[in-house]
């Protein structure tokens, strides 16, 4: 995301969301957030961290994006990985409506969302927008499928 809260005021807000989509629980802190990183309630790894952004990145040459903070997920393989994609959704979709900035969803250089200049495009793939994922995205949004050369 480029924004231009610091990684704590980030993991702060990202903890505060959260919690509130049920995403992590009470002993979740901050300083674990950004340090260790913190396992989500379907155990799910993730840790805010700072990126170092290069002028070679396709973010800065493809997109025009920036990053300033980032939230890594590394799923956990052996238990309800959908779900656990359905819980990252839901948070970034509470990251989006709350927070001001350009954004990339991605996996695995698949771009999940980019929003640019405050337009949401989500990818058109069905098997990674399901109909209750895109029920949690704010509004407007529009489907187009975005790529890295």
């Amino acid at each position: 995301m480029a924004t231009e809260l610091s990684p704590d005021e980030f993991a702060r807000e990202v903890l505060d969301l959260g919690i509130a989509a049920g995403v992590f629980d009470n002993s979740v802190t901050p300083e674990l957030i950004t340090t260790d990183g913190a396992v989500t309630a379907r155990k799910a790894w993730s840790r805010v961290y700072e990126p170092k952004p290069e002028p070679w990145w396709p973010e800065v040459t493809e997109l025009g994006i920036t990053t300033t903070v980032g939230l890594a997920f590394q799923l956990y393989k052996h238990d309800a990985i959908s779900e656990q994609m359905d819980d990252v959704v839901r948070l970034s979709a509470r990251m989006l409506e709350r927070l001001t900035g350009d954004a990339i969803l991605t996996g695995l250089d698949v771009l999940w969302l980019v929003r640019k200049d405050g337009t949401l495009d989500v990818s058109e793939n069905p098997d990674i927008w399901t109909p209750e994922r895109l029920a949690e995205l704010p509004q407007p949004y529009r489907r187009r499928t975005h790529s890295y050369d």
